[in-house]
């Protein structure tokens, strides 16, 4: 009994009780819910990055370089041979070095080219590097990145493979508003107007005025636009006038003038 007085007077049975700890259960759940926010973002901003709107397409005149370099590693052409081009209609012949071609994304130019290294080889370069077409494509589709659609990163890796010392005059490359250069991590693909300011040389840099007769305004813009952004276009479907005249020796970012016209005869 003695013991039973001294535990009253100390109020012992309120200090062991177990009603204290009836509110111990909530503390885990909120200290879980403090880590459950973080965890949703960062999983959220790997799923953003990783769906870029660039991740898969059509190649256009980006693919020519790998399949031109590739052709000259394995000596089907010789960078400094000249190509003889072949122009429809009243355009003067002439004659160009294989990069010389790629610079001017030279159609006629790239069609020498096929005929030099073989129909075959297109499609032969492709397969060699897991990369999908349809079977309805011609060689000329496949030269020229069209019907076709690749990775973004497969499309940086065959410039790593294949664009060496012979083509790294061609670099940055532009093509559709895409262009590809060096970057701090090896070959880099931009989209935008980042592009215009990274793909073009300075004030001093010479160029020559393309031939853009006769092909469509979208093709004549793509291969001008490489040089210079001061760029006047007038009507519409095929180009019928150019000012400066073909082949003049250009410097900087000289103004250029296309007129387009929908019926070319």
């Amino acid at each position: 009994m003695f013991f039973v007085y001294i535990a009253l007077i100390f109020k012992i049975p309120e200090k062991v009780g177990a009603r204290r700890i009836v509110h111990a259960p909530h503390a885990q759940p909120h200290t879980m819910n403090i880590a459950l926010p973080h965890a949703g973002t960062d999983s959220h901003s790997t799923g953003h990055r990783e769906s870029s709107p660039t991740e898969s397409l059509e190649p256009s005149f980006l693919i020519t370089v790998p399949i031109v370099c590739a052709a000259m590693r394995d000596t089907l052409l010789d960078p400094e041979g000249l190509i003889f081009i072949k122009k429809s209609a009243y355009n003067t012949p002439e004659c160009k070095k294989p990069v010389e071609i790629l610079k001017d994304k030279d159609e006629e130019g790239l069609k020498s080219i096929l005929k030099i290294i073989g129909t075959q080889y297109p499609f032969g370069f492709l397969k060699k590097e897991g990369i999908a077409y349809s079977k309805e494509l011609s060689a000329e589709d496949i030269m020229l990145g069209r019907g076709y659609t690749m990775s973004k990163d497969k499309l940086l890796s065959l410039y790593s493979t294949y664009v060496t010392q012979v083509c790294s005059s061609l670099i940055p490359y532009t093509a559709r508003g895409i262009v590809i250069h060096h970057g701090s991590m090896g070959f880099e693909l931009m989209t935008g107007n980042r592009v215009s300011t990274q793909s073009r040389g300075s004030e001093s840099t010479e160029w020559i005025m393309p031939n853009l007769t006769n092909l469509s305004l979208r093709v004549a813009i793509e291969k001008i636009t490489a040089h210079t952004s001061h760029v006047k276009v007038y009507g519409s479907g095929y180009v019928i006038e150019q000012h400066p005249k073909p082949f003049e020796r250009m410097k900087g970012e000289s103004e250029c003038v296309i007129y387009g016209r929908t019926d070319t005869q």
